[in-house]
């Protein structure tokens, strides 16, 4: 009898904890998620040594966002997106190329938010990680007219770039927010595999605008405590 009263004892001491934070308020996770368009102007910068004169191209994407805010004021911000891009590039006298590339784009950015009623403005800034999955060059000249080739393996296929930009949201139904935006990316690390050093290093760079639409599991901004 004893040991049937110190069991029940002992049930009602690990029973009543979970009971008692079960009917507590849990937080909200204030995760969102949906997906993203994005296009704009790129080019490549050349530090010296470079006979080659890259000029501006453009760039169009698309692929899924992940949100989570930790507070109303800061949150992180990633995904993937496909990115296709041009540029052009004057290697020489008379000779006139195009430089396509696909690529895969993870960003990794801080939120910053300043909120009002449906409305946030958010800064953004972090890294970026790009994947060059190929990567071809079509030139035109005298002596090989409309040629193209690929030069998928004389780039280095990962990039690790700096984002900085911002965007704004609204409300527009009871937990899904539409954005759009602005992002500048500039890449550290070296478009070529092979270089002379530091120095010569080329850096892709790009400005781009972004919309999309984002699914939330609670409302935001959250109420106050």
């Amino acid at each position: 009898m004893k040991k049937a009263i110190t069991l029940l004892i002992v049930c009602a001491a690990l029973y009543l904890p979970s009971a008692v934070r079960a009917d507590e308020p849990q937080p909200d996770p204030n995760v969102s998620f949906g997906f993203v368009l994005t296009g704009g102007y790129t080019s490549i910068w050349q530090r010296i040594g470079s006979q080659n004169d890259w000029g501006w191209g453009y760039l169009a994407g698309g692929g899924f966002v992940f949100e989570k805010m930790f507070t109303n004021r800061l949150g992180i911000h990633t995904g993937l997106s496909y990115i296709y891009s041009m540029t052009n590039i004057e290697p020489g006298d008379d000779i006139h190329a195009q430089a396509t590339m696909h690529s895969l784009m993870a960003p990794l950015y801080l939120i910053v938010s300043a909120n009002r009623g449906i409305f946030s403005f958010n800064f953004l800034t972090g890294l970026d990680i790009m994947v060059i999955t190929d990567c071809s060059m079509h030139g035109d000249s005298d002596m090989l007219p409309n040629k193209t080739a690929a030069v998928t393996q004389y780039l280095s296929p990962a990039q690790f770039g700096l984002a900085a930009g911002f965007n704004f949201k609204f409300r527009v139904a009871h937990y899904v927010d539409y954005y759009f935006g602005f992002i500048g990316d500039f890449y550290v690390s070296s478009f070529e595999r092979q270089h002379e050093g530091y120095d010569s290093y080329a850096h892709i760079y790009d400005g781009r605008l972004m919309t999309g639409v984002l699914f939330r599991t609670n409302l935001f901004p959250m109420p106050e405590k």
